[in-house]
């Protein structure tokens, strides 16, 4: 487990979870704001789907991984077999590339569950004079819950 805001930097071989060729599940759980920095991704990193020897990946509460150098698509395969999950299982995995840093960033999204507000209409933008009232709304579903927008001054 890697947590409380520490970073697995692995810049030279692979995070190598898939690899043990003996069957079974490797696990490895990245929660608490937890990081993983990988030099890429590999089909070894969890093993391939459908092997006997693969890796399982949890991202849970803040966990992230950094993968400098490719852009994957193994991604998609790997959340539909259940190696890359988020939060036991509960959650859902994200993630995006940018081009301008050849870095892809894989991220946890919490589970919605019955007391999850969920947000079904966004605020729109306003603009309102200098010393004026600019006037916000949203609606959120699923529970009764309150809010409170705080200013910031931008410069």
């Amino acid at each position: 487990m890697l947590s409380d805001a520490g970073t697995l930097s692995i810049t030279n071989g692979q995070l190598g979870l898939g690899w043990n060729g003996i069957g079974g599940t490797n696990y490895m759980v990245v929660t608490n704001g937890g990081k993983v920095v990988l030099r890429n991704w590999d089909n070894s990193t969890l093993g391939q789907p459908g092997n006997n020897s693969r890796g399982q990946l949890d991202l849970s509460t803040g966990g992230s991984v950094v993968i400098a150098g490719n852009a994957s698509m193994f991604f998609p395969g790997l959340v539909a077999s259940g190696q890359l999950i988020a939060y036991g299982g509960a959650g859902a995995v994200s993630w995006s590339y940018d081009p301008a840093s050849n870095t892809t960033t894989l991220s946890s999204l919490p589970p919605v569950t019955a007391t999850t507000p969920v947000i079904s209409a966004q605020p729109t933008n306003v603009v309102a004079a200098l010393g004026g009232t600019a006037t916000f709304s949203v609606d959120i579903a699923n529970v009764p819950c309150t809010y409170q927008w705080i200013a910031q001054r931008q410069t």
